[in-house]
C-alpha cells in the first residue's frame, strides 16, 4: 500500500512539473510573439519575416535585436529611394525591385520590398 501511495505521489509530482514546464513554454512563446509584433511595428517588416530572420540570426549565433535599427532604416530609405533622393533608388532598380505596385500605383509594403530585395540579392552571382 505504501509503495502504491509513493508511486501515485511521484506521478502527481511529475505531472505538476510537466504542467509548470508547459506554462513556462507558453509564456516564452507569448513573449516572443509580443517582441516580434513590437519589432514589426517599428520596422514595417512582418512578424513572419522577422521570425525567419530571428531563426537565421540565432543559427549564426547573432541576436535579431542587432538588426532592428537597420531594418527600421530600410523603410525610410525605401521612401527616399522612391522620391529619387539618395543612391538607393539605383540599387533597387539594378536589382529589379519595384517600389510601387503595378496595379494600384501605391508604395509597396516594406515587407514586400524587403523580401523581393533579399531574393534579388540571393540571385546575384559572385564575380
Amino acid at each position: 500500500m505504501k509503495a502504491a501511495a509513493t508511486a501515485i505521489a511521484a506521478g502527481f509530482t511529475a505531472a505538476a512539473a510537466a504542467g509548470a514546464g508547459l506554462i513556462t513554454l507558453g509564456q516564452d512563446i507569448a513573449d516572443t510573439r509580443n517582441e516580434l509584433s513590437d519589432m514589426s511595428v517599428e520596422t514595417g517588416i512582418s512578424a513572419d519575416t522577422l521570425a525567419a530572420l530571428r531563426f537565421g540570426a540565432n543559427a549564426a549565433g547573432k541576436d535579431l535585436g542587432n538588426l532592428t535599427s537597420g531594418l527600421s532604416q530600410f523603410s525610410k530609405r525605401m521612401v527616399q529611394a522612391e522620391r529619387g533622393t539618395g543612391a538607393l533608388g539605383q540599387v533597387f532598380a539594378g536589382l529589379g525591385v519595384q517600389l510601387r505596385d503595378d496595379v494600384s500605383g501605391e508604395l509597396r509594403s516594406a515587407d514586400d520590398v524587403f523580401r523581393q530585395t533579399v531574393q534579388a540579392l540571393a540571385s546575384v552571382e559572385d564575380e
